[in-house]
């Protein structure tokens, strides 16, 4: 009987040694996770649509000065604490669901962020519950289309602090519509609820109006302009799409194709655009020039 139940135990013991790496890291964002204590419950690991039950044990070196958070706060300490996968608006709350996605149900685990200017930010964490949501096609339009407004919104709101993060969102968001508005049937898919295809096109149309913006910031100009291609078949673009994809067209030196886009609507009562009309001006005119001497050079060295 003891010699059984020495088999039982250091079977048990080795399930949970191959189920769960003692450290994860993933060193391009600076996040490194160590396991202190694991009971083997289940497999299933969050995904992006699971709910997150975890106790915070201990905080190291988080300068809340610096670094906001909803999830890392001293009053959570000892206190159980729901997490919902994809609520995060903080990039050290991105990186706690970032954590969570990479444990398993009862799994304590010491975890690290490295900062770029306050050293290594600690913490300890437990995952208590999951509460597993499913996957992304698994849902139904109207979810995902629901879904989509949540991450855009998250997006918006992380944007002017953090445009990177920002962009992740807005890339989710664009994901949970793609496969369905490819659909070419979608009002059947839509049948059951109050939704229509133009709603999934709109929606669809103003996350990569926001996917620009945050391309622009990190001078990705020449990806912004096949993204933007929808506001040629728009009647009535709004300025900030006009905006976006005429100064991809100036920074590519496209600059006949910026006037002709930043025409389309009525630039003079709005300064942004007034000023962009002026930048873009300017630089054809410049570009003429200098093209008129080198062509004058090669007729007359």
């Amino acid at each position: 009987m003891d010699t059984q139940q020495e088999i039982v135990r250091k079977k048990s013991f080795d399930v949970n040694k191959h189920l769960i790496d003692k450290v994860w890291e993933d060193k391009e964002k600076g996040l490194r996770k160590e396991v202190i204590n694991f009971r083997y419950l289940t497999i299933v690991r969050a995904s992006e649509l699971s709910k997150c039950l975890v106790d915070i044990l201990e905080i190291q070196n988080l300068d809340r000065s610096k670094y906001k958070t909803n999830y890392i706060l001293e009053e959570n300490i000892g206190n159980e604490l729901w997490i919902n996968i994809g609520d995060a608006v903080t990039p050290i709350d991105c990186y706690v669901e970032e954590f969570l996605k990479n444990m398993l149900t009862n799994e304590t685990s010491k975890c690290f962020i490295e900062t770029k200017s306050s050293g290594t930010i600690g913490f300890t964490m437990r995952l208590k519950r999951i509460e597993f949501g499913g996957y992304y096609f698994e849902q139904k339009a109207s979810t995902m289309y629901e879904l989509a407004k949540h991450y855009k919104d998250n997006g918006v709101k992380m944007f002017k602090d953090y445009p990177l993060f920002a962009h992740n969102y807005f890339n989710l968001a664009a994901k949970c519509l793609l496969s369905f508005n490819a659909f070419d049937d979608i009002e059947d898919v839509l049948k059951d609820c109050n939704l229509k295809k133009k709603d999934f096109e709109e929606l669809l149309q103003n996350i990569y109006s926001n996917v620009a913006a945050c391309l622009i910031k990190q001078n990705r100009y020449d990806e912004i302009i096949p993204i933007m291609e929808y506001t040629k078949k728009q009647e009535k673009p709004s300025e900030k799409a006009i905006y976006r994809l005429a100064t991809a067209y100036l920074q590519t030196n496209n600059y006949d194709e910026a006037l002709k886009t930043i025409s389309r609507v009525d630039y003079k009562g709005n300064k942004e655009l007034m000023h962009l009309m002026n930048t873009i001006q300017q630089h054809r005119k410049e570009g003429k020039d200098k093209d008129s001497q080198m062509a004058k050079k090669m007729l007359f060295g």
